[in-house]
């Protein structure tokens, strides 16, 4: 019985991480910059790993950069005082 509890309390775990992750994509997907970081941090890993050039690893790291430093500052819409 003991272990059905752990196992159940793990699932319930990776649902919350699963849920967290997945409203955090949605956060930055709706905010343009962050979506702009995210599209150029896929495309400088593809291009990275694929053409095998360092050179893009910069650009990669800046991209990476980018997207984390705006995951921390993501802008808090306020609520909109439409009474009419």
């Amino acid at each position: 019985m003991a272990h059905q509890d752990r196992h159940a309390a793990a699932i319930e775990r990776l649902n919350e991480r699963a849920e967290h992750w997945l409203n955090l994509g949605e956060q930055v997907w709706h905010d343009r910059v962050g979506r702009v970081c995210v599209i150029l941090t896929v495309a400088f890993l593809w291009l990275t790993a694929a053409l095998v050039e360092p050179a893009f690893l910069l650009l990669l790291v800046a991209a990476v950069a980018g997207l984390w430093y705006r995951l921390r500052h993501l802008p808090v819409e306020e609520p909109v005082d439409d009474w009419f």
